[in-house]
């Protein structure tokens, strides 16, 4: 399938064993349950052995990086990190090669995620874009306040209020509170379909 979810947080919540830990919540792992390796991506796609070591190295450096979450021993979702700024990091992962149920999975897992760790103002933007029709714009510019969001928003929308003006968006979107700062927004077509 096409499509990604995207989710930016404050760094001081995120670790990558508490990462690993969330994400297990589906099934997802480091390492690969039949080679026994973690892996990271070089930026033409080769797999790259390393270890949780490296890995946490690379969390804390400047650079992005690709690794990878194993599902079954033969079905990857790949992870792209970035730190779009000293206080914000994001990790998005890739929906190329997941069928309709792991993609699913990977979407429970992200609006989980980011609705566990609303209240503490630590989730800043989750993007599910199943259609891939926003695979181009520039998400980390807007959780940095440099861009609105776009005019046709994604499949599912959640944004820290403190981030954007809400009004209009919500408006024309079915929207959940959590804890009066931040809205879960799913445009009102995507939720009758799903």
């Amino acid at each position: 399938m096409k499509g990604f979810l995207y989710l930016a947080e404050r760094p001081q919540s995120f670790t990558l064993s508490e990462l690993e830990e969330s994400i297990g919540f589906i099934g997802a792992q480091l390492r690969n349950s039949w080679s026994g390796k973690i892996t990271r991506l070089s930026n033409q796609g080769d797999q790259i052995p390393t270890n949780e070591s490296e890995l946490k190295a690379c969390l804390e450096g400047p650079n992005p990086f690709n690794f990878q979450f194993w599902l079954s021993d033969d079905t990857d979702v790949i992870c792209t990190f970035r730190r779009v700024a000293n206080d914000i990091v994001s990790h998005s992962y890739d929906f190329d090669g997941l069928n309709r149920a792991e993609v699913d999975r990977v979407v429970q897992w992200g609006m989980c995620r980011f609705t566990q760790k609303a209240p503490t103002r630590n989730a800043l933007l989750l993007v599910v874009d199943r259609a891939n029709a926003a695979e181009e714009f520039d998400w980390d510019a807007v959780v940095k306040g440099h861009t609105p969001a776009p005019k046709v928003l994604p499949d599912i929308f959640g944004v820290d209020s403190a981030i954007m003006q809400l009004q209009a968006v919500a408006s024309l979107h079915e929207t959940k509170f959590l804890d009066g700062t931040l809205l879960l927004i799913r445009p009102r077509e995507s939720a009758s379909h799903g």
